[in-house]
């Protein structure tokens, strides 16, 4: 249910997960 209606607040907050671990990685 939860991932068929995926709210486009959530896909932000996602995307910006990934980026700040991806920028977390480059920093390392």
């Amino acid at each position: 249910n939860g991932f068929v209606s995926i709210t486009p607040l959530q896909m932000d907050l996602t995307r910006f997960n990934q980026m700040d671990s991806v920028n977390a990685w480059l920093k390392s």
